[in-house]
């Protein structure tokens, strides 16, 4: 079972916790490894590809700070197996790290090539982030709303990498990269002697473009602890992952911690405080079931209040205080006020707005369930046949270490 880089001695033991999911497209192992060798605990995850040899992520130091089973809950999955395992050496013209099942200790995990658990040890449906990026966010969107909104997340990524003005042969992170989205057009940028990072909390989003087989290195990780040395990249880039993060000034500062000296951050991050959707119309008619559908849709939409409780003068704040030279943000406000057509209507009904959130037809329906559709008609019909307004807010950051 061939892992990833990292320092070892030949012989060298210790406990490897296996955690697998397999499914028809895509099997992958993740474990936790306790070796005093590896200088603390370690993350191991690795895909398996049919047709081909078992894709190697990357070695993954543990959060700092944070215990083995912190670390194995925060990823999502449940521990299904512990073993003794032994490390090879690793040495410049191998290096790559073997973890070996001894047969006497775990027969069924020691057979030859990647190491499988029966289908009813699997982690389970996708996490929700995951869920959300593949599925949730353009459910219930027809094939012309799925195009505009991929133009419009190449259009927020186009600009955020324009503001990290990539070059050839540089180090870049891709903090929160989701299934990708800037990570594999940063790696067609940075060429052939550059390399990319693409970090997220996320192992079942990093298994969905893994299996494309762009030149990556994968990392499941915190981006308020990540499991990166100091000054180790050129650049780091994220979009609309910081909104997630409670202590964003403590992200910041691990960005700063590891970038080079001289090195950019460029970001993109919705301000949610001042978002709008389909507001302004007068829908007292559909009372009381309406309020009581929006509890439901909103309770735990923004836990934390990390989604809405910050503005372009907090991000500022919080990089100038991570010790950043210079700090530029450009604020981008579009205000609409029209009649919306019905098919966007119900689309911003049937879409999940995050992951923390079900659609707000999923909630008509837990809610008021035989009375669901006709609520729904309704709202619709009051929505297509009167203006809303709708505003979206957003930020795009760029930042810059300094150089000594």
């Amino acid at each position: 079972m061939t892992v990833g880089h990292g320092p070892g001695d030949r012989g060298t033991s210790g406990l490897l916790d296996l955690l697998v999911c397999d499914r028809p497209d895509c099997s992958f192992q993740v474990g936790f490894i306790d070796i005093e060798a590896l200088e603390g605990p370690v993350v191991v995850v690795v895909l398996e590809l049919p047709g081909h040899h078992p894709e190697r992520i990357e070695w993954l130091p543990c959060c700092r700070g944070v215990g083995r089973d912190e670390s194995i809950a925060r990823l999502g999955v449940r521990q299904v197996a512990q073993v003794r395992t032994t490390v090879s050496d690793v040495t410049a013209d191998s290096p790559d790290l073997t973890i070996g099942v001894p047969d006497v200790l775990c027969p069924p995990l020691s057979r030859a090539g990647p190491l499988r658990l029966p289908h009813s040890a699997c982690v389970g449906p996708p996490d929700r982030w995951a869920d959300w990026l593949i599925r949730g966010r353009q459910r219930g969107f027809d094939e012309r709303q799925i195009r505009a909104l991929a133009k419009e997340l190449r259009r927020v990524r186009d600009r955020v990498l324009a503001g990290a003005r990539l070059r050839e042969g540089v180090r870049v992170l891709d903090v929160g990269a989701g299934t990708g989205l800037l990570a594999v057009e940063a790696r067609r940028r940075v060429g052939e002697f550059g390399r990319v990072i693409a970090l997220d909390i996320s192992t079942d989003a990093l298994a969905a473009f893994a299996r494309r087989g762009i030149g990556l290195s994968l990392i499941a990780g915190d981006a308020i602890a990540l499991p990166l040395p100091d000054e180790s990249v050129d650049v780091v880039v994220m979009r609309s992952a910081l909104i997630y993060v409670s202590d964003k000034l403590r992200a910041a500062t691990e960005f700063h911690r590891v970038l080079r000296p001289g090195g950019r951050v460029s970001l993109f991050e919705p301000i949610n405080s001042q978002y709008k959707s389909l507001a302004d119309v007068d829908l007292s008619d559909l009372e009381p079931a309406r309020s009581r559908v929006l509890e439901r849709w909103q309770s735990g939409g923004d836990p934390g209040g990390a989604m809405g409780g910050f503005d372009d003068r907090d991000l500022v704040g919080h990089f100038v205080n991570a010790g950043f030279e210079t700090v530029e943000l450009t604020h981008e406000i579009v205000h609409r006020r029209s009649r919306v057509p019905d098919r966007e209507v119900w689309a911003s009904l049937t879409m999940r707005p995050n992951p923390n959130m079900v659609s707000y037809e999923e909630a008509a329906h837990e809610v008021l369930v035989s009375t669901a559709d006709e609520h729904l008609a309704s709202l619709v019909s009051a929505l297509t046949k009167r203006p809303s307004t709708s505003v979206d807010d957003g930020a795009y950051l760029r930042a810059r270490r300094a150089r000594r």
